[in-house]
Order: structure tokens, then sequence, then C-alpha cells
């Protein structure tokens, strides 16, 4: 077959074809005498000769932008990585080829490198610049098509470079997949077990909500769905249909699959939202229905109460608003999902009574090219220094105890939004989190994965009033008070408009504080209130912060503190000794 050469205002020749069924050529150039044409460039390239193709291009006869029309309107970089060239890719990258350019299947050379397993140049591209966060079909960078190759070297080569772009491990394309569940999903092992090495989530969710548990039950992938499991990854996990990786096992029959899932406490007794249980959505004539039909039997005999995810009031409080969906567990009593607010990922006004100053000219920005990291950065200039480290995390000298304003790069800054350091709060949350009910205090939130200490974990949102419209309302329970100086003071009240961060309890022994953060504007009346690990937060931990001596002088009427910490304030019995000590200081 022949591939026609894509060239805009150049003049069609005659010339012969190449012996090759590779290109079809035509057109030639002429300059100072010495005549190159498309045929000698492009034979150049396929065979490698990278001294003929300095020449060529030396000559400045031959245009080394042509675009292939039967290679998908790539360039020649684009054949030349798919061919492991490394040479010639290095002439061509010298020479002022563009590095990143999409081809018709928005396929950068470097993503042609990798599913053609050709690491040499996958190596190279990588140390000549190429950028690693763009995303071709489908949203998918670079490490998804590492990974949905099962591309080791690959992987291991990105991620090492990829070391100053924040959670690059865990992109997710258009479909909400992360790199680990495409290797879950195509049964890659090796690939799957070094990404959760270098921090891939296996809790993180795609648009259907399923886990990477779910994707590796889906290709009988057993020595995944063990990984996974010893990974802490949860055996009953629901998506949005409320199906668990053993409804998908058992849909697919898979076999090896459906026994580790039952030895490790998969509940055969869980509905799906159609309302069927593992065994209905496996045909009598599958390999697994007897196993599975032999533990309700067993379950039968012993009594066994295997508690139903009817205790999962939701798959996801915020409908999909967050990245991470939240879910709802009650395993207390019958009180069902709370539903007295509306769900809300940004601070909110429902009053013209006064406004913000979002202008864009007003706000001090930066011009540093890429990443934030120097003394001269006009935003961390106003935070008196950049208080994150590469890790996304609160520096270790940052003072809790009196903490300083935190202003972040915003949109109007000329840095890179993907590599900066400064900005933390405004890309999202992270973590994974879940809405259960307390014996005592009601609702609460714990983390479901390990965060480190000075991670930011969330942000308290809601609806910002005046103090003089708070005080109005009956119930004050969901107030945050913005401490504004010498200004009208203002407040964030989640009572009607919220995120889930309106049902972390109260600690006389918090394990997040409040930092005030700014991003999209800078009006210092109105900071956005981000919640950082005082310290490390273990997996299943309660999250908490403390609300305040405020707060308690009001509410100490009609309830006190079920903290639990040593030096609980507020509790029924230390509760006078704080009040009496509040008198004395006046």
């Amino acid at each position: 077959m022949s591939f026609p050469i894509i060239k805009e205002n150049t003049a069609s020749t005659n010339a012969p074809l190449l012996p090759t069924d590779i290109f079809q050529l035509s057109n030639a150039s002429e300059s100072n005498g010495e005549i190159f044409t498309e045929n000698d460039l492009l034979e150049a390239v396929k065979d490698g000769d990278v001294n003929r193709l300095a020449a060529i291009i030396a000559s400045d006869s031959v245009d080394i932008h042509l675009k292939i029309s039967d290679l998908n309107n790539g360039s020649l970089l684009h054949f030349a990585a798919q061919q492991g060239l490394v040479g010639v890719c290095h002439v061509l990258v010298t020479a002022g080829i563009e590095i990143d350019l999409l081809d018709k299947e928005q396929n950068t050379a470097l993503m042609l490198a990798i599913v053609a397993n050709k690491n040499d140049v996958v190596e190279y591209l990588i140390k000549a610049g190429t950028t690693l966060t763009i995303k071709g079909t489908d949203g998918m960078t670079a490490l998804h098509i590492a990974a949905k190759c099962g591309n080791l070297s690959a992987c291991q080569l990105l991620l090492q470079a990829a070391v100053t772009i924040s959670n690059f491990v865990n992109s997710q394309d258009d479909g909400g997949w992360t790199p680990l569940v495409w290797a879950c999903e195509h049964g890659y092992v090796e690939v799957a077990n070094f990404l959760i090495i270098k921090g891939a989530d296996p809790c993180l969710r795609d648009v259907e909500h399923n886990e990477a548990l779910h994707w590796a039950a889906f290709s009988g992938s057993s020595n995944i769905v063990e990984l996974l499991l010893n990974r802490g990854c949860d055996v009953n996990t629901v998506n949005a249909h409320g199906e668990s990786p053993l409804h998908i096992a058992a849909r697919e029959d898979r076999y090896n699959c459906i026994i580790i899932l039952l030895a490790r406490g998969a509940n055969v007794s869980l509905f799906n939202k159609n309302d069927e249980t593992p065994l209905d959505c496996l045909s009598e004539e599958g390999e697994s229905y007897d196993v599975i039909a032999l533990n309700i039997k067993m379950q039968a005999i012993t009594g066994t109460d295997l508690k139903s995810y009817r205790t999962l009031l939701s798959s996801d409080i915020s409908k999909g608003r967050e990245t991470n969906p939240i879910q709802c567990v009650n395993a207390v009593d019958d009180e069902p999902e709370p539903r007295d607010y509306v769900y809300i990922t940004k601070n909110c006004k429902t009053s013209d009574s006064f406004s913000i100053d979002t202008k864009m000219n007003s706000l001090h920005v930066c011009s540093c090219v890429e990443r934030c990291v120097t003394d001269e950065c006009e935003c961390t200039k106003l935070s008196m220094k950049c208080w994150y480290d590469e890790e996304g995390k609160l520096t270790s000298d940052f003072n809790f105890a009196d903490p300083p304003l935190i202003f972040e790069c915003s949109e109007a800054c000329s840095c890179n939004a993907i590599t900066c350091r400064n900005r933390v709060v405004q890309r999202g949350l992270q973590q994974r989190f879940q809405l259960y009910k307390t014996e005592k205090k009601g609702w609460s939130i714990k983390t479901l994965r390990f965060i480190p200490k000075g991670s930011y974990v969330c942000e308290y949102v809601g609806e910002i009033l005046t103090d003089i419209v708070a005080d109005q309302r009956d119930d004050d329970s969901y107030l945050f008070d913005l401490d504004n100086r010498d200004t009208e003071s203002f407040c964030i009240d989640a009572k009607f408009y919220g995120n889930f961060a309106r049902f972390i309890n109260h600690s006389c022994s918090p394990n997040l504080h409040p930092i005030k953060v700014f991003i999209d504007h800078q009006d210092l009346r109105f900071p956005r209130i981000a919640l950082f690990a005082k310290n490390d937060i273990d997996a299943e931990e309660e999250l908490s912060f403390d609300y305040g001596h405020k707060f308690w002088l009001v509410k100490y009427k009609s309830f006190t503190c079920h903290c639990g910490a040593t030096d609980c304030k507020y509790s029924e019995e230390a509760i006078q000794e704080t009040l009496n000590s509040y008198k004395q200081m006046g």
C-alpha cells in the first residue's frame, strides 16, 4: 500500500515512487543548485540514515513538517517513534519538528512508541521534553496507554519523569478510568502492582462508580483481585448500580475470582438496584453457580448473619459532584440519609446585600514560566513563601497555631496549572470519605484511606452570610465565622447549602485545622476555608476540627461534647470548669 502525503501550499509533480510500500512520494524542492526531494527525505527516515537525513534538513530544501495521510496524518516523528528509530527522532527533534503534535487519532509520537513497545524512543522523547500530561483519545494520557498495553518499562519511565506533576499516577480519562483501572481490566498484574506502589489509589471510582476491584473481577484476574484486597480494598464495595465485585464476577462467570472474593468475605446476600443477588446474575449452567449456591446454604446452616448492604443508604451523597463518590452508611439505627440541604462544591451567595471583588484585573498574579518554585513568585510572596512542598503537603515549618493566609496561583497567572507547586486546594479532593451514623454524635465523616500530616483534606463549603443575617437564623449549628477584622463581619453557613464537610464533628484534639486560602479572588473578607491534616490520619478514622469556644459558649446548654479526648474541655464533666475559666479571663 502507499501512504500519500498531505502538504499545504506545495505544487504537485510527477516524481516517481520509491520502491517501498510505506510512502507514496511527490514534489521536489531545489535550493542553492542542489535538489532534494521528499522522496529523499522519507527514504532517509525509513532507512534510519541519520547522516543523510541531517544533510537534507541542513539544505533547507524540504519541509520536515509534512503529514502522512495513511499514518493518520502523523508526522515523520510519529513514524520514526513507532519504528523505534531513536537517532532519527533525535535529528527531527533537533531540527524543530513538533514533539507533541497529535495525529488524526489523537496520538503523540510518545504514545505510538509506547504502543509499539519502543521504550528506547520513549526514554528519549521524555528526556527531549515531550509533555506527559497531554490527553489523547478518550482523554487518555501516555500513562493510561502504557498501563493498557501492559508496558511496564514505559510506566516506570513516565512516573520517574513525572515526580513534579501532582497526582499524575491517578489521572482519570473521560470515563473516569485511571491507569490502574486499565491495568486491572486487561489483567497486567506487574503493572497494577507497580502503579499501586507508586501511589495509585485503587479506590478511585469511574463515572459509574466502579473501583479497580470491579474491573479486576470483570477481567477475571484473580491475582489482581487478591492484590487489591491485600491493599485494603473493600470486598463489598458497590458501584452506581449497587453491584459488588462478586456481582460482576458472577455475571462473567469468573470462577477463580469468585473463590477469592468469597474467601475474603464477599456478601452473597447483597442486592443490586435490580434486586439481584450475585447468584441471580449467573446462569445455573455456569461454572461458578454451585460454589455461590453452596456458600448461601452454608450461611443458612450456620446461621451466619452476613450484614446486608441495605445499611448503604446512598452510593454518593454528592450525586456526582465530587470526583470520588461519598457513600452514606447507617449501621446504627433506621434514620435515612440526610436530605435537608443542597449539596454544593463551592461557596454560594443567596443575597445581593454585599459583593465580592472577583475582577480578574484586580488580582496580584505571577509571571512564572512553569512551577512557581522561586522566591520571585508574586503569589507566594503574598503568602510570605510557598507553604506547599513537592508532594502538595504543607511544609514542616507551617505554624498551625498561627497559620498564615495562603494565596494560590490563579487563572490569571502564567504558570503551568498542572506542574505549579502553588496550586493545591484548587485541584479539589484527592482523598476518599464516607458519611456514617455514630452512636452519640449523629452523622460524621471518616476517611477511607491514610492521610499524611499536612495534606489538604477538604473545604468547608456553604452559604456566605453577613453576621447580621446569621444572627437572625434559628439554627446556627453550621456557621463558620470568617473572623473579619476592621470590616463588616461575614460567615459561612452550611445549614441549607453545603458539602460533606458540614458533617465533620468537633474534637478538642482534632486531626484537621482550618486554613484561609485565596484562589479565584483576593478579597480578604471572603477566604475559602481549607481543612488540612494536623497529623497523620489513619484509614477509617473520624475527621474532626475544633469548633472553637464561641460555639460551645452557646451550645453547652443544649448538648455537651462527646469527642472523648483526654483533654476535652466541653464534656459534661469539664464544661463548667471551662466556663469558669472564660469568665475569669473576662
